[in-house]
């Protein structure tokens, strides 16, 4: 039977990109307990070899229509693996916002994005990480607003929100990143995941000062708005009490179709 690999980015020092695999879920998708988990960024050489006959896993996280990855995904796709599939990425494009139909998805066999349905109509499957067992009971808001900013200092946030308590995505600890989110009745963000998590512990959302097309593509809406707006913002904002359970059932659902898919 085929090995399973699991190819994502893998970065350290962003907690989202390290929370985003399916294989981290093996609670759930015990088929995924001897999968490969390697890195989108450096990995894809070193494992060529075995790739070339393996049943890949391309997700989740900003991997589509970046630029960045393109060159490592066109060497993924020349090895031919058996069976690819597509399972929580989404696009993550810095130039253009828009969220766009890409020709490359037609060479998977099966594909669910993050991002809501919109060109070409392809299936709604959010990041795998819906699934972390801290997301169920939150508590109440312990602050009326919080601040969750990308660990890079060099993309713009807005400098008011010094007043308020903030975290990065560099911050290592999972459970205290989600309770960090959880304890704001508001969430100001310019992190994908920031704003993804926020949502699911029930809390309201604005991002700001968006600097990819990944951000255009939540399937439960929040406000994008330029930093300076961010106050007046507020009053677009909402909660979506069924969003966890939603997202869950999308990606237990689509885990069963690839399961069938690699014939375990």
């Amino acid at each position: 039977m085929p090995e399973i690999f699991v190819v994502h980015r893998r970065d350290p020092h962003n907690i989202g990109d390290m929370a985003c695999p399916p294989s981290d879920h093996v609670e759930h998708f015990p088929w995924l307990a001897d999968a490969t988990t390697i890195d989108i960024e450096h990995d894809i050489p070193r494992y060529a070899d075995r790739l070339r006959h393996a049943h890949v896993i391309y997700g989740g996280g900003g991997l589509l229509g970046t630029g960045f990855f393109d060159r490592q995904l066109d060497h993924l796709l020349s090895l031919r693996p058996p069976k690819l599939v597509v399972w929580g990425a989404g696009h993550n494009n810095n130039e253009r916002h828009s969220i766009e139909e890409l020709q490359v998805l037609d060479r998977f066999d099966l594909v669910g994005l993050r991002d809501r349905p919109g060109p070409g109509g392809r299936e709604w499957v959010p990041c795998t990480s819906a699934l972390l067992p801290e997301l169920d009971d939150p508590g109440e808001p312990r602050h009326d607003v919080v601040a969750y900013r990308h660990r890079d200092r060099k993309l713009p946030f807005p400098a008011d929100l010094a007043e308020f308590p903030m975290l990065t995505n560099g911050h290592h600890d999972l459970g205290e990143t989600l309770d960090f989110l959880a304890s704001g009745e508001v969430v100001v963000t310019n992190s994908y995941h920031g704003a993804y998590w926020a949502t699911l512990l029930g809390r309201r959302v604005v991002v700001v000062d968006p600097f990819a097309s990944k951000f255009h593509g939540f399937r439960h809406r929040v406000p994008v708005v330029d930093g300076r707006d961010w106050r007046t913002a507020l009053a677009d904002t909402r909660t979506y009490p069924d969003a966890l359970r939603e997202c869950r059932a999308a990606v237990l659902g689509f885990g069963d179709r690839v399961r069938e898919l690699f014939g375990r």
